[in-house]
């Protein structure tokens, strides 16, 4: 099922990085989200840590979704790497956030999605392109993801995506929440 066609849904991306803001933009336009459907939210690089500015404008960011989606077709993705911490440290941290600026964590049936490769999306990228990553290794800044080619990895994660749970290639764990986090999009 292609999402986003002709239902107007407007997603906003909260990304770490510029890699993991194109890694998004790439696969959601290949999921059938027009451009247009979707708003980067200005990022704080090179303002201090990353991680810090992400748990800073989530509440921000859900607290928005909130307001709009009695009325609007909207969503919100949240993509930060989990670096040593696991996905479930790294997705409670943003719950903790939530908590500190007295808003309720998601609920199931909001259009949240957490997106949280283990590591960074340098591993996702690897393993999307048909090499050999673990979610142990720090992959950022080494020869093997200086040539990853990241449409083929979007390509390869909808690809990848569409396919029965079964049936997927994606072994890492983190992909494969990021696959049912997907799902929330909907």
């Amino acid at each position: 099922m292609i999402m986003g066609k002709g239902r107007g849904v407007r997603i906003a991306i909260l990304a770490e990085d510029l890699l993991l803001e194109r890694f998004a933009r790439r696969v959601l336009t290949e999921l059938g989200y027009e451009r247009r459907e979707l708003r980067f939210v200005a990022d704080g690089r090179g303002k201090g840590s990353a991680k810090q500015w992400i748990d800073q404008q989530y509440p921000v960011q859900v607290k928005t979704y909130r307001k709009e989606k009695n009325h609007q077709s909207v969503g919100l993705l949240v993509a930060t790497d989990a670096d040593e911490q696991t996905i479930q440290e790294r997705s409670g941290a943003l719950g903790k956030a939530l908590q500190q600026a007295s808003l309720q964590v998601r609920a199931g049936d909001e259009r949240i999605a957490h997106w949280i490769p283990r590591r960074s999306i340098e591993t996702w990228g690897i393993a999307l392109t048909g090499g050999n990553a673990d979610e142990e290794t720090p992959y950022k800044k080494t020869p093997q993801t200086r040539d990853i080619d990241w449409k083929r990895a979007a390509s390869a994660f909808v690809e990848d995506y569409h396919r029965p749970p079964p049936q997927r290639m994606a072994s890492l764990p983190s992909l494969m929440a990021a696959y049912r986090e997907t799902n929330r999009l909907k």
